[in-house]
């Protein structure tokens, strides 16, 4: 047994996040991560997202290779991993220093997920108060963007 399966197997003993996943009845179908050389979704007919995915970042799967194993386009895949984490409330994380989407194993993965989401957010509401202080210090004129 890994440390990370060790880890998934102590929380779910401990009644944290892993249960939900269990719950779900989805393990992974694939023992490894996807890689180029994983057989498409002819291989596996019915194959999701969720069946793709492996708990710990040790198990970290691109979106490339997500939508290769599944069928789907990058974007589908995308939309897929918002709806599981939304609606159904399956801890799909990626972390800036791991490969790749996976299942959170342990509370410090999500912790990581959620302040990198956080910041990552931040970021990109400063550029657009930036942006719409730009925007209102123009005036539109023929000199604005000269030839």
């Amino acid at each position: 047994m890994t440390p990370s399966e060790r880890r998934t197997a102590e929380a779910v003993e401990a009644g944290g996040i892993a249960p939900k996943i269990a719950a779900c009845g989805r393990a992974p179908l694939l023992a490894r991560p996807l890689t180029p050389s994983t057989p498409g979704p002819e291989s596996h007919p019915g194959l999701g997202v969720l069946d793709c995915l492996g708990p710990g970042r040790r198990n970290g799967t691109s979106v490339p290779d997500l939508a290769r194993a599944t069928g789907l386009s990058n974007r589908e895949v995308r939309a897929e991993i918002e709806r599981l984490v939304v609606e159904e409330r399956i801890p799909i994380v990626t972390l800036p220093t791991a490969r790749g989407v996976f299942l959170a194993a342990t509370p410090d993965e999500i912790d990581l997920a959620v302040a990198g989401l956080r910041s990552r957010s931040l970021s990109m509401l400063r550029r657009c108060r930036a942006l719409r202080i730009a925007r209102e210090g123009m005036t539109w004129s023929p000199e604005l963007f000269p030839r």
